[in-house]
């Protein structure tokens, strides 16, 4: 489920309790790569290469190193958007769940602003 689709007094819920775990990954800056990195243009804004190549080349070099090194938050964040408990999620979870639960987060407008407003300023670090 996107964090756009939860409507309600459950909205204020999930981002009280999604918001440590967003302040976790947003303080590793090799983490944050995955979230802000834009793609290299040339001087007339095109992109150097095609879209697709881009997202499948950064999802190679950053995801793994998101998915290994924050692991518990993120099964945090997929249970609370889901509405469960994160222990429960994680008996249930298949390769399959995992994979639309991530492209849920990184498609969901409504979650990058939090992931980008978490990151410590240059002056915090």
């Amino acid at each position: 489920m996107k964090l756009s689709e939860i409507k309600g007094d459950r909205s204020i819920e999930v981002i009280a309790d999604i918001l440590e775990q967003v302040a976790i990954i947003a303080a590793d800056p090799e983490a944050m790569k995955f979230f802000t990195e834009k793609p290299k243009v040339d001087k007339n804004g095109n992109m150097l290469e095609p879209m697709e190549k881009w997202v499948a080349k950064r999802i190679g070099e950053k995801l793994p190193y998101l998915l290994k090194t924050h692991k518990k938050a993120l099964y945090t964040i997929f249970a609370t958007l889901e509405g469960v408990p994160v222990d429960k999620y994680i008996e249930s979870v298949t390769i399959a769940k995992i994979i639309k639960s991530l492209v849920d987060l990184f498609t969901d407008e409504s979650i990058a602003p939090l992931f980008t407003s978490a990151q410590p300023k240059e002056e915090e670090k």
